[in-house]
């Protein structure tokens, strides 16, 4: 019987015909903006978690700048697949920009993250790159634009249904 989340999911993603959806993601509620399988969500996260084990992330806190969405949720368990400890936060507002920036660096600092994970593509999380550069020392990694086949890089973390999600 599956224990964690990684191993549902694995379990899924080895079962599952390639084309069953995992994630539907609305855009209003109601119409669909995107989907993903459970093979190839699992390959997504597969191809976070190589990276961020190639970063020595285990144990350490990614901060996860995304809107909702299929690549928030790609992130997220590639974090989980490395053993690294998922913030979420929001993505600054471009209309705040002197409230939000602020506060995401004291989200930064708060929760001691070691490395910001977000979209190449989404122009918020860029906004906030080179200030998040400027004033703190923390790395960033846009997720969307690893390729799955980083995904075979993957090592199995040894994971425990008590661990920190």
């Amino acid at each position: 019987m599956p224990e964690t989340l990684i191993d549902i999911m694995q379990a899924h993603a080895a079962s599952q015909k390639s084309e069953s959806v995992a994630f539907t993601f609305l855009r209003d509620g109601k119409q669909s903006a995107a989907h993903i399988s459970f093979q190839e969500l699992d390959q997504r996260a597969r191809a976070v978690a190589a990276e961020l084990q190639s970063r020595n992330m285990a144990g350490r806190r990614a901060l996860l700048l995304y809107p909702s969405g299929i690549e928030f949720v790609s992130a997220f368990l590639g974090c989980l697949y490395a053993g690294a400890i998922a913030v979420p936060a929001p993505p600054p507002d471009a209309s705040r920009r002197k409230r939000s920036l602020p506060r995401l660096q004291r989200i930064i600092g708060d929760c001691d993250a070691a490395l910001v994970l977000a979209e190449a593509s989404n122009p918020l999380a860029s906004m906030a790159g080179p200030f998040i550069q400027q004033n703190l020392p923390i790395a960033w990694l846009e997720t969307d634009v690893i390729p799955n086949e980083r995904g075979d890089d993957w090592k199995a973390v040894n994971a425990k249904a008590d661990d920190l999600a």
